[in-house]
């Protein structure tokens, strides 16, 4: 198929779903590649959800380059007592003493996934509830309280569990180490630079329901609550607080990757992948590494193998929000050679027909992954590791079916 067909058929897969939802925004894409600029749905700001944890982690990234902290520092040595004391901890761990940066970035530190904890229905921070109170604001400190109302999935180090406690975490120790607000320090060091013109931390920054009445973004559901101006949207904070439109995520990918924000040792750090999240999604530091071969069937891939295919859509830069979800799919703009790398659960908003009309001009040579720039592994595959609790989606139920899809962003 050419470029010019998949292309097409992108269209076409993106108006049928909007015709199917004429009550939604239609969906928002961008695709930017070498000869190639596909924008379709307009340039909305939307939530970009859980996205933002690269943005933090870059964050962190950069005060580590600038000899502030190193990923091997125990949060102790930065955060006080006060942000420690009654966190869950595995039997003779001490989370000040044990829990490093890495194990936060990694989300191997030891701390649960508050939105599922495991063996637990529906907490004060469940889907459910956050939900039905959307006037609720949340602080690092009641999102710490949360977390100290639950048990430790493991050891550092010994479990992954993808979860929000530990970037709650993070940002204080952003907070800690700079004497300024995190949003405001993700702004003037990360935001800014990377030409993020329109984009804002707003759920965080507001105090009362009225702040947000006038935000410009398009709307989202969870359990059918629209919430896209809700206050309770600040239990993000630096796990995901960022509202974007496509082309200023784009320009976040081009200067995380262009070398503007973290040196390119320091972003080969980030992503070397640690931890298998699901089949396709490798998680490293607060980045991902997706491997969208993994997604097919063995025999489906072994089909596409045998047929003959044109060059692939390289170097490219793609955003798939999904209709009316605040989810997005970025990959980021950089060599054919370098993994492609953007947040977890920002993938899950990719429309199956859309990624696999883009899927299907790849080579066969290395798979269909390389048709958008990421590249084979060259050690052997990450093996699954140990997680904690499944959950479900918090978006409506309406909508394109989704590849990956794992819930929460």
């Amino acid at each position: 198929m050419s470029t010019s067909r998949a292309v097409d058929r992108l269209r076409s897969s993106l108006d049928r779903i909007a015709r199917r939802h004429p009550s939604m925004p239609p969906p928002q894409v961008l695709v930017v590649a070498p000869g190639l600029e596909l924008e379709s749905g307009g340039s909305q700001p939307f939530h970009a959800a859980s996205v933002g944890k690269v943005m933090t982690a870059t964050l962190v990234a950069m005060l580590v380059e600038q000899g502030r902290l190193g990923f091997d520092t125990p949060v102790g040595k930065v955060l006080p007592g006060s942000d420690l004391d009654g966190l869950p901890a595995a039997p003779g761990v001490d989370v000040g003493a044990d829990v490093t940066v890495e194990h936060l970035l990694t989300h191997t530190s030891g701390l649960p996934d508050l939105f599922e904890p495991s063996g637990v229905r529906e907490t004060t921070y469940s889907i459910e509830v956050t939900a039905g109170q959307p006037d609720r604001r949340w602080t690092p400190t009641t999102l710490l309280d949360e977390v100290r109302d639950h048990a430790a999935v493991g050891r550092p180090g010994e479990r992954f569990c993808y979860g929000d406690p530990g970037f709650v975490l993070l940002g204080r120790v952003v907070e800690e180490v700079t004497g300024g607000r995190f949003n405001d320090v993700l702004r003037e060091r990360v935001l800014a630079p990377a030409g993020m013109e329109r984009s804002s931390t707003p759920y965080t920054d507001a105090r009362a329901p009225e702040d947000l009445a006038g935000l410009d973004v398009a709307p989202f559901w969870i359990s059918d609550h629209e919430l896209s101006r809700a206050l309770s949207m600040s239990l993000d904070w630096a796990g995901g607080g960022v509202v974007a439109p496509p082309s200023d995520l784009v320009a976040f990918q081009r200067a995380l990757h262009g070398g503007r924000l973290v040196y390119p040792a320091t972003l080969a750090w980030m992503s070397r992948p640690r931890h298998r999240l699901r089949r396709g999604i490798h998680y490293g530091a607060g980045t991902v590494t997706v491997r969208f071969g993994e997604f097919t069937p063995p025999f489906l891939r072994w089909a596409a193998r045998t047929r003959r295919r044109p060059r692939a859509l390289r170097d490219a830069s793609v955003l798939l929000p999904a209709a009316g979800r605040p989810r997005g799919a970025q990959l980021p703009r950089l060599p054919a050679d370098e993994p492609v790398v953007h947040d977890a659960r920002a993938h899950r908003a990719c429309p199956r027909r859309a990624l696999t009309a883009l899927r299907r001009s790849g080579p066969s040579s290395t798979g269909r992954r390389a048709a958008l720039g990421a590249r084979p592994a060259r050690s052997s595959p990450t093996r699954p590791a140990r997680h904690c609790s499944r959950r479900s989606s918090r978006s409506s139920a309406d909508g394109p079916s989704h590849a990956g899809s794992r819930g929460r962003r």
